[in-house]
């Protein structure tokens, strides 16, 4: 009897234990799950932000070298210390503006370039060449950026990537990522090749699309071209008119350099026009890129 009921009381705390193990596995094992994710999330945001922020001081590195040249510069032709101390300050407002000048640069130029290489691709394609080798022949003929972009795409496919995977892999590269253009062309590209669609008559029907945008991009550059002349020129007469100050009177500037008020005064009044020109510049540059 004593043997039958420790058999028992064995059978029931063998199930209740894979009972309870059970419940706290279901109602732990979610927020267990969700845990290991978010730290996972967190050390990618960590090793990003540590990233990014080797990056932004790689950057720095220019210009700051940059300010204390134009700090040395500025003190040996005006013998200012002050007025160079605040004029290279100005320097760090350079790397920014030519990075986006680079990257909207490097925009239209593919922007460019896209045409004529859906226009190759067709050709060759008329022809009978496979899409492949045709994006192969057509990365033979065109220089940097998108040359190199479809040689790399085509050398992929050679090794046995699939299409889809070669552009997939080549479209969030830096300088493509943010392109409109190069993501509409690659995400037609696979969609025809997965799916058997004509190439040629969706190469055609895009070109229509990319041509209307080039134009409406140079009708925003025209116009937004005409607030950075407008800058330019405000700038420009604030500086003849200091400088004709200068060649008109006998001391010239000097009454402005001798004390450190003028000297800042001056140096604001440079940095704020050449303020003036960037801020109007990059609104035109972000206003290219988003066209």
């Amino acid at each position: 009897m004593m043997a039958a009921w420790s058999a028992a009381l064995l059978a029931a705390g063998s199930v209740g234990s894979v009972t309870a193990g059970f419940w706290v596995w279901r109602t732990n094992g979610p927020g267990s799950a969700r845990l290991r994710r978010k730290v996972v999330h967190e050390r990618v945001e960590v090793s990003l932000l540590g990233r990014e922020r080797t990056t932004a001081l790689a950057r720095m590195v220019p210009a700051a070298a940059g300010a204390v040249l134009a700090w040395l510069l500025v003190s040996y032709l005006t013998g200012r210390g002050l007025l160079a101390l605040c004029l290279s300050l100005g320097v760090f407002m350079l790397p920014a503006w030519l990075q986006e000048w680079r990257q909207t640069a490097r925009l239209l130029q593919t922007a460019a370039q896209l045409g004529r290489a859906m226009s190759m691709i067709a050709t060759s394609l008329r022809r009978g060449t496979p899409l492949e080798a045709a994006i192969a022949e057509t990365a033979l003929s065109l220089p940097a950026p998108l040359g190199p972009f479809l040689k790399n795409m085509a050398d992929a496919t050679l090794l046995g990537v699939t299409l889809a995977q070669a552009v997939e892999q080549l479209r969030e590269r830096p300088g493509f990522k943010d392109s409109t253009d190069v993501q509409v062309f690659a995400t037609e590209l696979v969609i025809c090749h997965e799916r058997g669609a004509n190439v040629v008559q969706a190469f055609e029907a895009l070109q229509t699309v990319l041509t209307a945008r080039r134009r409406y991009r140079s009708q925003v550059q025209e116009q937004m071209g005409q607030h950075l002349i407008q800058s330019l020129v405000i700038a420009g007469v604030g500086g003849f008119v200091l400088l004709a100050y200068a060649a008109m009177t006998e001391q010239g500037l000097d009454p402005l350099l001798d004390t450190a008020l003028g000297q800042v005064l001056l140096a604001v009044s440079i940095l704020g026009n050449l303020f003036l020109i960037r801020i109007t510049h990059l609104s035109l540059l972000r206003q290219v890129r988003k066209v």
